[in-house]
């Protein structure tokens, strides 16, 4: 094994491109190539691998690590253990070549000297945290998510149950599963997506799950802890009826979405739905191709990490034989197959498998649980008490991703886990959320006590402790907590009973709840001036 010292030689994406070259071992005539590698080069002559690559204090600039990284995947009989790419140009988007390329058993220096915003840290610390899960022993795993992005009314949930199943008929072939023949009424509300919904189905050997998330912007807020996963592929959803400007922006409108949550790179296909309703299905599609190709002229070097596919779809979203589905599905299986023959054998570490194989006889009885609980219950379940924290906030991210669970590692958040992501989508934020349950007729107050909520959001089935509820609500931002017993001048408030505040020290104030005169300007009379004066003495 040899060490490859370029330390301290003003190297460039150019310097950067020769080693490339030179370490695949191509032919190239060049003289900046012959000069500055002529060590290089007789290693690879001489069949010496090189295990040590020292790159800092260079001008090195993100493509040349993008260059580097294609050097590293390519050479079949790469041992590096060491890279150190201190002290260059390098920011956020070098970190995404770099996890990608570089086995987690490589000792990697990155951080002094570049500049990494907290984002970029986070992804290295995450791949190294990986790289200890991993040695901990991995079993065989073919997974992806399909994530359906869309506005409201787009087709998105009639897609994913079309997606998910092999035939509209019944069984022995008789008849239409209702799903295929049921009337288009994308404005019932019931036909609406509550948060986000999923569903597993099988590619051949491939385990995809598909995420259908609720196009009314009330929901986008959540969306963003789903978004960025591992093996992730995303399909915006159009309604070919509408105009091709009202597609264009809902488009341009997700596709920033995307690359806002998303830190890696991301694979984007446009989806036309309602394919059998317009006048020519052809056309239509014709339309949103050239579309896609305005899009990817516009947007290709602006949105720098989504690979927006060239290839779009016209589907009658309720049919799985309809022929725009099922060349939608097998796009995806091909697409799926492709990606797993370029990483190779892909495997998950064996922590995550057992901790995942044993879900399901938990969620049901205790669908959320504080951390504390969490750690206990993975330790006991998984027969390893000794497993230490950061090999189990890892395993929880992991599984974050896949979307078996929901742990978000910041603020109160990281205090709870939730078992069954539903809960918290649709029983939880998606019913507090929800436009018709706001705009209706509220079940709850202005200002409203813990006990008064959980009761219209049947928290009890999840988790006994009102106080539980309301802390989430509170750092999701839809309510305000604030101290009922609200002193003036060392008087209590004469509003605020004695043996109210003595039963519910606490009230939690309902922004959305406020009334609205037929203008939609939020009125402030009536039951709302109390509420009003704690919130602001709160504020």
């Amino acid at each position: 094994m040899s060490t490859l010292l370029l330390s301290e030689n003003h190297l460039t994406n150019k310097g950067a491109l020769a080693f490339w070259m030179v370490f695949q071992d191509r032919v190239v005539v060049a003289e900046y190539v012959n000069n500055l590698f002529p060590r290089t080069r007789e290693m690879l002559n001489n069949t010496e691998r090189i295990d040590t690559v020292l790159l800092s204090k260079n001008k090195i600039m993100n493509k040349g690590i993008a260059l580097l990284c294609d050097a590293l995947e390519s050479n079949a009989e790469c041992a590096l253990t060491h890279l150190d790419i201190t002290h260059n140009d390098l920011s956020d988007p070098a970190t995404k070549f770099l996890v990608n390329a570089l086995p987690h058993n490589v000792l990697l220096e990155w951080e002094s000297g570049n500049e990494f915003t907290d984002k970029g840290k986070l992804q290295f610390q995450r791949w190294a945290e990986h790289g200890k899960l991993i040695e901990t022993g991995t079993v065989p795993y073919a997974h992806f998510k399909l994530h359906l992005c869309g506005d409201q009314g787009a087709g998105k949930t009639m897609l994913r149950k079309a997606l998910s199943r092999e035939s509209d008929s019944y069984a022995m072939g008789f008849g239409k599963c209702a799903e295929a023949v049921a009337k288009d009424e994308p404005d019932k509300v019931t036909e609406r997506t509550i948060g986000m919904q999923t569903v597993c189905t099988k590619l051949g050997a491939i385990e995809l799950c598909i995420c259908d998330y609720g196009g009314q912007p009330d929901f986008h807020f959540q969306h963003s802890w789903f978004l960025p996963s591992l093996n992730g592929l995303y399909a915006i959803v159009v309604n070919l009826q509408h105009s091709i400007q009202k597609q264009r922006g809902q488009i341009l409108y997700w596709l920033r979405f995307i690359q806002a949550c998303c830190s890696g790179s991301a694979h984007v296909v446009l989806v036309g739905s309602r394919a059998d309703s317009v006048q020519d299905r052809s056309t239509a599609r014709q339309k949103l191709e050239q579309l896609e190709q305005e899009i990817y002229r516009k947007l290709s070097a602006g949105i720098p990490n989504l690979v927006l596919e060239r290839t779009v779809f016209a589907v009658h979203c309720r049919r799985a034989q309809d022929a725009g589905t099922a060349s939608l599905k097998s796009w995806l299986h091909t697409h799926c197959k492709q990606e797993l023959a370029q990483m190779g054998a892909v495997r998950m570490p064996k922590i995550c498998k057992d901790i995942r194989d044993i879900l399901p006889t938990i969620r049901r009885a205790q669908p959320v649980m504080s951390w504390s609980e969490y750690e206990r219950w993975v330790k006991t379940e998984i027969r390893h008490n000794a497993l230490a924290l950061h090999l189990i906030l890892e395993a929880s991210n992991y599984l974050h991703d896949l979307g078996e669970i929901v742990f978000v590692d910041k603020g109160s958040l990281q205090h709870w886990v939730f078992l069954d992501p539903p809960v918290l989508c649709e029983r939880l934020l998606g019913k507090v959320l929800c436009p018709e349950w706001i705009n209706g007729k509220p079940p709850l107050s202005v200002c409203s006590s813990a006990e008064e909520v959980a009761s219209h959001i049947e928290w009890t089935d999840c988790n006994g402790d009102c106080s539980v509820l309301m802390q989430l609500l509170e750092e999701f931002g839809v309510c305000l907590g604030f101290n009922a017993q609200q002193q003036e001048d060392g008087k209590q408030e004469e509003e605020v009973g004695d043996d109210l505040a003595a039963a519910d020290p606490r009230k939690y104030f309902f922004p959305a709840f406020f009334p609205s005169d037929s203008s939609g300007t939020v009125t402030h009379g009536g039951t709302c001036g109390p509420a009003l004066k704690y919130c602001c003495s709160v504020v």
